[in-house]
């Protein structure tokens, strides 16, 4: 029997009140994924991001935030999330305008003390009520993490299984594919406990071995400060066209999944646009010959560049031609 996840708290915040899905998708919703020009063609997606993107500039017309009245900035989904044993329904049946605060605080995202301030003052209840609210609300957040998701979208009766499709994909991986601001995020990189630098000539060696073109001034720079980097963050990167962002796109929905220790991130709302392979460890050799085969293998043809993340700006090691 279905029953709404958040039905007993949001019992007693009756203007406003947070109903967060799983962390990895704090912000998603049909709106976002209607601007994502790639990831929407990769899934033959024709009608649908128009059919959303007129009802948004609807909704932006409207007097004022849902929440507090406030002139409206953004955009969101108007949704409920029913739950019936190991299954939740994400139903999706609108979209309203909100204020930023009253955003974030329906999507339990920012500073928690702002927050619980802001959903007090406007349900008008006192602080404890909200406190109370958020404790159980960050328990059944956890708790739809497990579950199997289900989709049902309906905005102005326009058919739209594909944004439903992408964001049943989306939810269900459990955080393994994410929206990330401009790119959709396949992989989870675990940072090495020990990310050592080998020293400059066997980093040299190793990728000149792999096919690299070394910058031995940069080299020199990350090796003279390489104490500062406890955690080195680096990234492969390229610029690649609207064919291989949708081939991608439509690759990594269907189940690819990069390496370990490789995050691969591809950017899905505009063309041309980046693709970056993070790292886990850019020393590593293990990691650097698994982001290569899946270049060579799922990319192809094209100019890499190896840059590592210091704390005193973007270093670019090498370069590669495949």
């Amino acid at each position: 029997m279905l029953r709404a996840a958040y039905g007993r708290v949001c019992s007693l915040l009756p203007r406003l009140c947070p109903k967060p899905l799983p962390k990895h998708y704090a912000l998603l919703s049909a709106v976002h994924v209607a601007k994502a020009r790639i990831l929407v063609k990769c899934m033959g997606c024709v009608e649908e991001p128009s059919i959303v993107r007129d009802a948004e500039a609807k909704a932006l017309q409207s007097k004022g935030c849902r929440g507090c009245g406030a002139p409206a900035r953004i955009v969101d989904d108007e949704y409920e999330i029913m739950v019936n044993g190991q299954s939740a329904l994400l139903r999706i049946g609108g979209v309203f305008s909100y204020c930023k605060r009253c955003y974030f605080a329906r999507r339990l995202v920012g500073d928690e003390n702002e927050l619980k301030s802001w959903l007090a003052r406007i349900n008008g209840v006192p602080l404890h009520v909200v406190e109370e609210v958020l404790v159980e609300a960050k328990r059944v957040r956890a708790e739809l993490e497990r579950l199997r998701w289900q989709v049902n979208l309906s905005i102005e009766g326009g058919d739209l299984g594909c944004i439903e499709k992408i964001l049943e994909v989306l939810l269900n991986s459990r955080g393994l594919l994410r929206l990330d601001g401009t790119r959709l995020v396949v992989g989870k990189t675990v940072g090495h406990e020990v990310c050592s630098f080998p020293g400059i000539e066997a980093y040299q060696y190793l990728l000149r071995k792999l096919g690299w073109r070394v910058n031995d001034e940069k080299l020199v720079e990350i090796a003279i400060n390489v104490s500062l980097l406890s955690r080195a963050r680096a990234a492969i990167v390229a610029t690649v066209g609207e064919e291989l962002q949708i081939e991608l796109a439509r690759k990594l929905l269907a189940g690819l999944t990069p390496p370990s220790g490789v995050e691969v991130r591809i950017e899905v709302f505009r063309s041309p646009g980046s693709l970056e392979l993070a790292l886990a460890c850019p020393f590593d050799q293990l990691v650097l010959e698994s982001a290569l085969r899946f270049l060579e293998k799922f990319v192809g043809f094209g100019e890499y560049v190896l840059l590592i993340d210091a704390p005193w700006g973007i270093v670019e090691i090498a370069k590669l031609s495949l």
